[in-house]
């Protein structure tokens, strides 16, 4: 009988040790998991990012390949040494609207306009330029800066507008 009281006190010291272990083997295998998600979240996010980055260097070389494509096109050319002529205008509506379902694929769409005419060309329809930016939804500030832009020495013929 004497016996009983240090086996209670065994059998108490053995159960604190083990569940002792059993918290300690948790937490290294919660915070092991956590690494691993870590890693694995790090990892899913950068081939997202570059997933997203292709994606959207595909968009602008096809982008600037229509561009390219449209600054060399004899209708477009033609339209800009005389932006009155309604058959040029009409060669460039018709060429846009074949190229305006590569454009629309990718989120984008491409209109084309003189400076020196009030006519912009879309794939849809032929519209004034104040009807256009209107639509458009630009402000007076959008409007100065696309003036701004035209009017730099440093300009290009071409404006990306994200809007």
């Amino acid at each position: 009988m004497s016996n009983a009281p240090f086996l209670r006190k065994l059998f108490i010291a053995f159960f604190l040790i083990a569940t002792c272990y059993a918290c300690f083997a948790a937490g290294v295998w919660f915070y092991k998991n956590s690494q691993i998600d870590s890693i694995k979240k790090e990892g899913d996010e950068k081939i997202f990012f570059q997933q997203a980055s292709s994606q959207m260097d595909m968009k602008f070389m096809v982008a600037l390949n229509l561009i390219q494509e449209l600054k060399s096109n004899d209708d477009i050319i033609k339209y800009a040494s005389d932006p009155t002529n309604y058959y040029y205008i009409t060669q460039v509506y018709n060429r846009l609207r074949k190229g305006s379902m590569a454009s629309n694929n990718f989120g984008y769409k491409v209109d084309v306009f003189e400076r020196s005419s009030d006519l912009v060309i879309t794939p849809n329809k032929t519209i004034n330029t104040e009807s256009y930016y209107n639509e458009m939804g630009f402000t007076a500030e959008d409007l100065r800066k696309i003036g701004d832009y035209f009017k730099s020495p440093s300009k290009s013929d071409i404006l990306f507008i994200r809007h």
